[in-house]
């Protein structure tokens, strides 16, 4: 039996909680997912996103994802936008 550990799993383990909201959830699954995509060549689309609201029998979202779909390009490109600003406001370390 192989596992594997999800090249994600951080970006969860930061956003999630028992208060989350479902929407907040669903998109952080989605940056979840993209973030395992570019980092695993073995994973990639189409993307099965499913979403289940608590205490309820019943799917509230159900799509299958590409890479062009627009609500997931406008969250990952969101994302990734906002980890380059962030990442190039760090303060600069003495020996660069």
């Amino acid at each position: 039996m192989r596992v594997r550990v999800s090249l994600a799993a951080p970006i969860l383990d930061r956003v999630i909680n028992p208060n989350v909201s479902v929407g907040d959830a669903s998109r952080c699954a989605l940056i979840s997912m993209d973030s395992t995509l570019k980092s695993d060549l073995t994973v990639g689309p189409p993307i099965d996103f499913a979403v289940y609201k608590k205490d309820e029998n019943k799917l509230a979202a159900l799509k299958c994802l590409n890479l062009t779909d627009d609500d997931y390009a406008k969250v990952c490109n969101q994302w990734s936008d906002g980890i380059f600003k962030i990442f190039n406001s760090f303060p600069r370390f003495d020996c660069e």
